[in-house]
């Protein structure tokens, strides 16, 4: 009787200590995950003879959508999240500046420019998850 009640309580020991470990290891993931928002990437569009809209990505997957000029002159912006593979976008860049209507994105981690083609349908298809619109003309609001 007494080994299997010292049996128990080890196991209700290991079990705590287990579980003490565990939920300071999801802790330490929080924290790293909610270190300082760093700029990843700057999305322009390059094609016609205008002040163009930009998108501006950071690494807590929150974007800024540059796309007009308010009265004061300043310019105005939304905010939203993606969640998008960006890599899908980055590996399919043509880097061909022959093109005469192109994207360009600057990885700003390791100062890359790449060239993505105005039909490229992973940008694209991103772009239009978060309802920018790069290939025209930035707006003047009254």
């Amino acid at each position: 009787m007494k080994k299997s009640y010292i049996v128990v309580v080890i196991v209700l020991i290991l079990v705590i200590v287990v579980s003490i470990l565990f939920i300071n290891t999801q802790n330490k993931e929080k924290i790293e995950n909610n270190g300082p928002k760093e700029l990843l990437y700057e999305i322009t569009y390059t094609g016609i003879d205008c002040l163009t809209p930009r998108v501006v990505l950071y690494s807590d997957n929150t974007y800024e959508y540059y796309n007009n000029y308010s009265v004061d002159g300043n310019v105005e912006y939304n905010t939203g999240t993606y969640d998008y593979d960006l890599n899908k976008i980055i590996e399919s860049a043509n880097n061909s500046e022959e093109l005469l209507s192109y994207y360009t994105i600057n990885d700003s981690k390791n100062s890359t420019r790449y060239i993505v083609e105005q039909d490229n349908v992973e940008l694209n298809e991103f772009l239009n998850t978060i309802n920018a619109r790069l290939n025209t003309c930035i707006e003047y609001n009254n």
